[in-house]
């Protein structure tokens, strides 16, 4: 995770480009469902714009980050996301926002007195938030300036494209966006528009984890697991001034009788390798195993799925796992204490 301080320069253009995008108030014609591309210069990811404001409660725009970050805002929107603390796990993006200046805190305001830039009124203030799933919201870094910076100048761009001929965004049913794609020539960037479906090259990445298997595990007859992981809404701070973390928790829970047959800490960055041995060792220590596992999130279901294959185990995804959701609740309430 990159650190990397903006720089003045850098600052001061993000706030243009944030004050042009909040003079233009796109959000009168375009709602949060209008999705668009912006690639990034620096690299080649594709940020996924969302305007906010048709509501008249928030105002800004939301740059998600590629794929993981584009099925953040689609969970959202689709309903899987329940609570504050999913809502945390699913995020990956840069926000802009116009807020009141009681809204803002001493950093953001120490920032905009050095820039020597000046605002007035309420919901005119710029504040920008960073989202990494499993971190609290933080300040940008360098890279994430710059993204931001040009995507809010594009965003400007396709808004009032928009605004002539709704048509220029494709619709959803179509799998593809519209992305504007910078192209370089004779040391100059240029920006054209293309119709582009998402690359799911990096959805999920693949991990070789090994893990203990028992010979001749005992499969129950009838018997049904409920398994998924979820933040404990406590965030860490290791360190004065370093993003705090929020833990993450892997739960097991018995469908029948409600009983936590296991449960694990770790943090997001390490959850795919962590929670891979965790299941298996579990099932190693248990001796025995369920004849189905059931899940309610995607990747709970990649990562467990070649262990449970190892033993004739379905995985098979639910939109509700009640017994595991009461387990959480009891658990949310009462704490953690981890060992």
């Amino acid at each position: 995770m990159s650190t990397q301080e903006p720089t003045p320069e850098e600052w001061r253009r993000l706030y243009e480009a944030a004050v042009a995008f909040r003079d233009l108030a796109p959000w009168r014609w375009m709602t949060d469902s209008d999705i668009f591309g912006v690639r990034d210069p620096d690299g080649r990811e594709i940020g996924y714009c969302c305007v906010l404001g048709m509501a008249g409660e928030v105002f800004g725009m939301v740059l998600y980050r590629g794929i993981r970050g584009l099925k953040g805002y689609l969970d959202t929107v689709q309903g899987w996301i329940r609570s504050p603390m999913d809502f945390i796990l699913s995020q990956d993006c840069i926000r802009a926002t116009f807020e009141d200046r009681a809204d803002l805190d001493r950093r953001d305001l120490e920032l905009i007195r050095r820039l020597g830039l000046r605002f007035r009124g309420r919901k005119m203030w710029p504040q920008f938030r960073s989202f990494i799933p499993g971190y609290a919201p933080w300040y940008l870094a360098g890279h994430e300036v710059r993204f931001l910076t040009v995507a809010l100048e594009q965003a400007v761009v396709v808004a009032e494209k928009f605004k002539e001929d709704p048509e220029v965004l494709p619709p959803p049913e179509e799998g593809k966006f519209l992305v504007r794609v910078p192209v370089r020539r004779g040391g100059k960037v240029y920006w054209r528009s293309r119709r582009m479906e998402p690359d799911e090259g990096d959805r999920y990445r693949m991990f070789h984890v090994e893990f203990p298997v028992v010979e001749g595990l005992d499969v129950a007859s009838g018997k049904v697991w409920e398994v998924g992981y979820f933040a404990m809404p406590t965030p860490i701070q290791e360190e004065r001034g370093k993003r705090p973390f929020y833990p993450c928790v892997f739960m097991c829970v018995d469908r029948d009788s409600g009983f936590v047959l296991g449960a694990h800490v770790t943090s997001y960055d390490d959850l795919v390798e962590e929670g891979i041995r965790w299941f298996a060792e579990m099932l190693a220590d248990l001796g025995w195993g369920p004849e189905e596992v059931r899940v309610s999130q995607v990747d709970v279901e990649g990562m467990f799925s070649p262990v449970a294959e190892v033993y004739g185990i379905p995985v098979r995804k639910v939109r509700v796992l009640r017994a595991w959701s009461s387990a959480r609740k009891s658990m949310e309430r009462f704490g953690w204490e981890r060992r």
